[in-house]
């Protein structure tokens, strides 16, 4: 599952290049995006870094779970805070319910396997079996 989230991860670097397209896929119209200026297109382009940015983590995890758990926890960290703060700006009245498939598609749908990776290594180190 890592793996594919490898994948996802490095098809996801288009961001960085484009930084419009996450704003058009948030809503923004390329009008209200002129109208915001140039701060938008830049936490645009600093997330597709980021992204770019964990994909050499997930790599590593996808590589040798035991020895690079750390980076599926800062991974999983990630997408448990992107969420909670989208109900932060949203109960704010910052972002609108559509934006809410952003974090279905980028965050949610990761959960089971951050979370099962995880708990497998965490197992395995408690029977013995790895050391961390």
């Amino acid at each position: 599952m890592l793996k594919e989230a490898l994948r996802w991860r490095q098809r996801s670097h288009v961001v960085g290049l484009d930084p419009t397209l996450m704003l058009g896929w948030m809503g923004m119209t390329p009008v209200q995006q002129a109208a915001a200026g140039s701060l938008p297109l830049i936490l645009a382009a600093c997330i597709g870094m980021f992204v770019g940015v964990y994909a050499i983590g997930y790599a590593c995890v996808a590589l040798d779970p035991a020895r690079f758990w750390p980076f599926a926890f800062l991974g999983l960290c990630g997408k448990i805070l992107g969420p909670a703060g989208w109900v932060l700006h949203h109960v704010l009245g910052h972002l609108p319910w559509r934006s809410l498939w952003v974090n279905v598609f980028n965050d949610l749908i990761w959960w089971p396997a951050f979370f099962g990776l995880l708990l497998t290594v965490w197992r395995e180190h408690r029977a013995g079996r790895i050391r961390l």
